[in-house]
Parts: C-alpha cells; sequence; structure tokens
C-alpha cells in the first residue's frame, strides 16, 4: 500500500512537521493550563500522527487507525508524555 508519510504535496507541508507541530502545540496548552481540561479540535492526519507517537508507532502506522469525522480521543499527561485513554475506531 502507497503510505505518503515521507513526502510533502507542492506547497503544502511535510508530515514530520505537521507532527512536531501538533505535539508541540499539545504540550504548549498543557504546560500553559496545568490543572485544566483541554478540548483541541483539528483535522484526520495530525491526530492519526500524534496518537502514532503516543503509542510509539512509526509515522507510517498512522493508517492503521480509524479515527471517524466527528470523533472524540482523550488523553492525558503522564509522567513521560501523554496516555492514552479512549480512542475511537481500532489500531
Amino acid at each position: 500500500m502507497y503510505q505518503p508519510t515521507g513526502i510533502a504535496p507542492p506547497g503544502g507541508e511535510a508530515v514530520r512537521h505537521v507532527k512536531a507541530r501538533a505535539l508541540r502545540v499539545i504540550r504548549i496548552l498543557v504546560d500553559v493550563h496545568r490543572s485544566a481540561a483541554i478540548v483541541a479540535v483539528s483535522h484526520e492526519m495530525p491526530i492519526r500522527l500524534v496518537l502514532a507517537s503516543i503509542l510509539g508507532r512509526t509515522r507510517d502506522d498512522v493508517w492503521r487507525f480509524e479515527i471517524p469525522s466527528g470523533s472524540i480521543t482523550r488523553m492525558e499527561k503522564a509522567d513521560s508524555g501523554f496516555r492514552l485513554i479512549d480512542l475511537p475506531g481500532t489500531y
């Protein structure tokens, strides 16, 4: 199966940059709002990339996650990063 995670579309952002940006924003939100519940809304690919990172998967594993439109994925801050609480779909 063709997995285009190693390339960027013309004029677009490389997948590794999307992943770095998404993880950076989540870390900033958690640091700024330490004791608050945070709601973040995103497109499917950044969610897939963050999940792969949390679960220790490669970026090519992002296609294994089923992220339905309008779904909710829950995670929490853990000692060494983040912990997945709830994932809609399968992986």
